[in-house]
């Protein structure tokens, strides 16, 4: 609502599909109880902390929460911890988009992108200390992820419009970088439900406890999926790079 408003009548008129919205999201957090982890938190932790300490703790340590989306932390039950590989190359990328799309900025970006911003602080730290909790336990980074995903959303707005495209070169990069995270992260996660996190190597069929004894094998699954991946990156960097070059063109 606030990085579409205008004083026209066609925005009063759309208003409701937001207020709608909203009331919906409301109505299924309350009835799915959800609102208890805000209220009462997700679990007990030592409850005779200070909460001076607690606050203070978990401020300087809620970053490693907030970036723990790209595979600094584990996977599934935090138990399939992911390469570096993955993780340098997702918080790399991520990094670098936010900080081109902060290269514009209008009142109305800059009050959402703040509220947003806000929100990723508040909330898991209103979760931590409800819970008499620090970060590492009982709050996890995927809590914060649609978050993460609308802040994101919110600062490239408007950004293909008002700032400079990325080159080829970084697109390709970016793009390579992309399917190597996600090519190594496939691989990391078939084999911890094929073989367990203790068996190493990247041949995911060779010794499969968990598999069904027909159909395609855990190493076509993996190169099916990283090839199909392969191909939706290098489709969405040719669109974007098209979508600039039309515009230009204008």
């Amino acid at each position: 609502m606030t990085l579409t408003f205008s004083k026209t009548g066609s925005w009063w008129k759309s208003v409701w599909i937001f207020v709608a919205i909203i009331g919906i999201s409301l109505l299924s957090i309350w009835f799915s109880h959800q609102s208890n982890a805000a209220i009462n938190g997700v679990a007990s932790g030592d409850e005779n902390v200070d909460l001076s300490v607690l606050i203070t703790a978990n401020l300087i340590q809620l970053p490693s929460l907030l970036v723990g989306i790209f595979g600094t932390w584990g996977l599934g039950w935090l138990d399939t911890e992911m390469p570096g590989s993955v993780w340098v190359s997702t918080l790399f990328i991520f990094s670098a988009l936010v900080f081109w799309g902060m290269g514009y900025f209008d009142k109305k970006k800059a009050l959402a992108a703040t509220f947003l911003f806000s929100a990723l602080i508040a909330y898991p730290l209103a979760l931590l200390v409800s819970s008499s909790s620090f970060v590492g336990s009982n709050v996890q980074p995927r809590y914060v992820l649609p978050l993460i995903i609308m802040f994101a959303g919110v600062v490239f707005f408007g950004a293909t419009e008002n700032i400079s495209a990325f080159s080829h070169t970084q697109g390709i990069i970016g793009g390579a970088l992309i399917w190597i995270a996600f090519t190594v992260s496939l691989q990391v996660n078939i084999r911890r439900y094929v073989t367990g996190v203790d068996v190493k190597g990247w041949n995911l069929s060779k010794d499969a406890e968990w598999w069904w004894t027909f159909g395609p094998t855990p190493m076509a699954i993996w190169i099916l999926g990283s090839l199909s991946f392969a191909l939706l990156v290098s489709v969405l960097v040719a669109s974007y790079f098209r979508e600039i070059k039309t515009a230009k063109a204008y």
